[in-house]
């Protein structure tokens, strides 16, 4: 699991390094090698006491979420920092069809990880695919609405209706 770190750098200061999605975990360095060694440390120290005091620690942003926000434009650079700080392991069972047990058993055997370990990075790049897929959908801005509008005895004429939202294609 990685964090994104944000470094900043102010004239006549050291490099500044802020989590968006940890307000209140910051760190400093005099280079920029420095201040990523002391986000790593930073990053680990306050999620363990998140983790102490019960609070809930967020999923990480993605990249492309963060870099997008306006208040990291002037960044130096962004950085995702790795967190490594032993979870707990909670035992789960779960139903799987046989064939696609005996699958996912060969899938993760030939690339050298166990069946959980498997299963949790699936069941992560899924969400993480999904919750890239939300932060990019945009809304679907009013678009004129044209009907041709015939009665009888008289000429088609054209009517149309610029309030009414249409989603996905033109009608």
């Amino acid at each position: 699991m990685h964090y994104i770190a944000i470094i900043h750098k102010d004239d006549n200061s050291d490099f500044g390094v802020s989590f968006p999605d940890l307000p209140g975990c910051i760190s400093a360095g005099k280079t920029l090698e420095e201040a990523r060694l002391m986000a790593t440390e930073a990053l680990e120290t306050h999620v363990s006491y998140m983790i102490e005091e019960g609070l809930v620690v967020p999923e990480p942003s993605s990249l492309d979420a963060v870099i997008k926000h306006e208040d990291y434009e002037g960044a130096v650079a962004v950085l995702p920092v790795p967190l490594a700080i032993e979870q707990k392991v909670q035992r789960v069972n779960i139903s799987v069809p046989e064939r696609d047990l005996a699958r996912i058993d060969r899938y993760a055997s030939s690339h050298s990880i166990n069946r959980s370990t498997f299963l949790v990075q699936s069941a992560l790049q899924a969400i993480q695919a999904a919750e890239s897929v939300k932060a990019q959908e945009t809304t679907v801005p009013s678009v004129v609405k044209f009907k041709l509008a015939t009665t009888a005895g008289n000429s088609p004429s054209w009517n149309f209706n610029a309030d009414t939202p249409v989603a996905g294609a033109i009608q």
